[in-house]
């Protein structure tokens, strides 16, 4: 898709030119409409509607406010080691920040996965042989599977407790829930490939919640990360008193793909991307039955 606009931005069109993309599902539930985000999957340019047509008239006037994002830098994040983070106060809810750790230690829980409505992304409550969704109270039959690991970390000046949800484990381990169940791992069995993650030096994106600064919860969710090279480093000293190897460097991501840029040693590698399976496993079950 993006191949193809590029190639239909470069024809001779009225400007500016004026492009809508697909992005959203909209679904009703009990004669309630939802919307909600999926991956963009069509693009209209200079399309013939009243609502473009409307725009451009807009974008006459010179009372219309015009705003250049190629002009703005990536948003650079504050980088806090382990006791900084303890101690934000409330303006940092909702707030990404930067973090060197070592990983110390994975929890090893029955809870290390967890079931996920396919329509709101909510969790979902199994009673038996009913999933019901938690928010949108649908009945979800074959609920989505994501990863929900909690990790013991360190650095030199403390330690930090973290939730790995989905996005994180699928880049460290390269594999989905899915692909654990399809080689033979029950849900509700710990998998031993997580234990691989261990006394690793990570660079972490980190979201504030409101319950780290309220509640003061000590469990901290990771959006993001990368492993770093342990070819290079400073020295730094783990709670016991072993010495470690972290890297001390700023660092800089972008809004909209959480890239850490200007580590140019880290491995940016992402898993290939996975064939869905639903409509396979639905039919096993109905086969099996």
């Amino acid at each position: 898709m993006a191949q193809e606009l590029e190639k239909q931005m470069k024809e001779d069109l009225e400007i500016p030119k004026i492009i809508i993309i697909a992005s959203a599902k909209v679904s009703s539930w009990e004669d309630k409409i939802e919307i909600s985000n999926v991956s963009a999957t069509n693009f209209y340019l200079n399309f013939n509607h009243h609502s473009v047509f409307q725009l451009r008239q807009m974008l006459s006037t010179p009372l219309f406010s015009k705003y250049d994002f190629s002009s703005q830098f990536a948003e650079k994040l504050q980088k806090l080691n382990a006791e900084e983070i303890k101690k934000l106060g409330v303006e940092y809810i909702e707030a990404k920040v930067i973090c060197d750790v070592k990983f110390q230690q994975v929890h090893e829980l029955n809870s290390w996965n967890r079931s996920v409505c396919t329509t709101c992304f909510n969790d979902v409550r199994i009673d038996g042989e009913y999933k019901t969704c938690v928010k949108c109270n649908r009945n979800v039959p074959h609920p989505d599977r994501k990863f929900n690991v909690v990790v013991d970390s360190f650095d030199n000046t403390g330690t930090l407790e973290l939730l790995l949800e989905d996005r994180p484990v699928r880049t460290l381990i390269r594999k989905t829930v899915f692909d654990l169940e399809d080689e033979g791992i029950k849900m509700n069995n710990f998998p031993h490939i997580l234990k691989q993650i261990e006394n690793k030096a990570y660079t972490l994106k980190i979201r504030i919640m409101n319950t780290n600064i309220k509640n003061n919860c000590q469990l901290y969710k990771v959006i993001d990360i990368y492993e770093i090279d342990s070819a290079f480093g400073s020295s730094t000293v783990d709670p016991n008193g072993e010495e470690q190897q972290m890297q001390e460097s700023m660092t800089e991501t972008s809004t909209s793909t959480f890239h850490l840029d200007g580590l140019s040693q880290m491995s940016f590698k992402s898993p290939p991307p996975r064939k869905k399976k639903s409509s396979a496993r639905v039919s096993k079950k109905k086969t099996k039955s």
